[in-house]
């Protein structure tokens, strides 16, 4: 499951997985959120929180993200995620250099840290 953090600029997408991810939640969550923020602004900022309570990616929700990455390269000024899952954070570093914004990967300690990075 996939839920919005408020409280964020809007051209900041922030969500905190619980569970398991699914495709549904990214047809029904993240996708709708991230194209109605680029209704209003020619880039977004990005986070996602892979906290104590998130478990694992379905297959579907993968092949999602794939797409959606692709469909929406150039779209985001920031991305970074928060975890503690260290496959996930090194993942994140060894792809930045293919994707064309900012990214940064947090360990859960530092959310608030990476609530402020990604609004600014």
């Amino acid at each position: 499951m996939l839920k919005r953090i408020g409280s964020l600029p809007a051209h900041v997408v922030a969500l905190e997985a619980e569970g398991t991810v699914s495709a549904e939640d990214y047809e029904t969550v993240l996708i709708p959120a991230v194209e109605e923020a680029l209704k209003e602004h020619s880039k977004v900022s990005f986070l996602m929180v892979l906290g104590d309570a998130f478990e694992t990616y379905e297959a579907g929700a993968l092949w999602d993200d794939t797409v959606f990455g692709f469909k929406h390269l150039t779209d985001f000024k920031k991305v970074g995620v928060v975890t503690d899952r260290n496959w996930i954070a090194e993942t994140m570093r060894l792809l930045s250099p293919l994707i064309p914004a900012e990214t940064l990967a947090f360990p859960l300690k530092k959310r608030e840290q990476a609530l402020k990075w990604i609004a600014n």
